[in-house]
This record gives structure tokens, C-alpha cells and sequence, in this order.
């Protein structure tokens, strides 16, 4: 298994929607967002943080709100958890009984 590999499997899809928003997810033209404390929201973007995926920005100052940013390596597992689900093979259809 691959670094790759390995760290797609710690990202969930809660976890990449959050990235995704925040990037504008294929473009990256952005990066951030404002997650208000306590919701779950903030809760994802501080395991995202944990992980090394995000930042929390520092001298932001919205009451009741905390921003995060997405960090490079962030952005490349966010890739490869994309790359990963493209290649996710099909389910098989089942045979038409008629």
C-alpha cells in the first residue's frame, strides 16, 4: 500500500466535502472557510487539522467563527481520495430476467 493510499483511506466524505467547498473542488481558486464554533462543521475542520489537512488561521477574528485553510497536503490527499473514487470499479448489474 502507498502513502497515497494509506492516508485516502483516513479521509472521509464528510472530510472531503468540507476540503472540496473550501477549494472550490475541481478549480482551486479559493481556499477557506469559516466554520462556525461548536457545529459540525468545526468538528470536521479540527480533525482535518489534527490530521495536517488544514491550518486554522491565525489573527482571524469573526466572534463565534473560526477559519480554516486547507493545507498542501490536504490538497493532494483531497486528489487522491478524488483519483481513488474514479477508479472504484462498478457495481455489476445484475442480469435482466427477461
Amino acid at each position: 500500500m502507498t502513502s497515497s493510499e494509506i492516508k485516502t483511506t483516513l479521509l472521509t466524505g464528510r472530510q472531503a466535502n468540507v476540503m472540496d467547498h473550501a477549494l472550490a473542488f475541481p478549480k482551486l481558486n479559493r481556499n477557506g472557510f469559516e466554520a462556525t464554533d461548536g457545529l459540525a462543521n468545526d468538528d470536521t475542520w479540527k480533525e482535518l487539522v489534527a490530521l495536517g489537512y488544514a491550518a486554522k488561521v491565525e489573527g482571524f477574528s469573526v466572534p463565534g467563527k473560526t477559519r480554516y485553510e486547507v493545507t498542501e497536503s490536504g490538497i493532494k490527499t483531497l486528489q487522491a481520495f478524488h483519483e481513488g473514487k474514479a477508479k472504484e470499479p462498478e457495481a455489476a448489474t445484475p442480469p435482466n430476467p427477461l
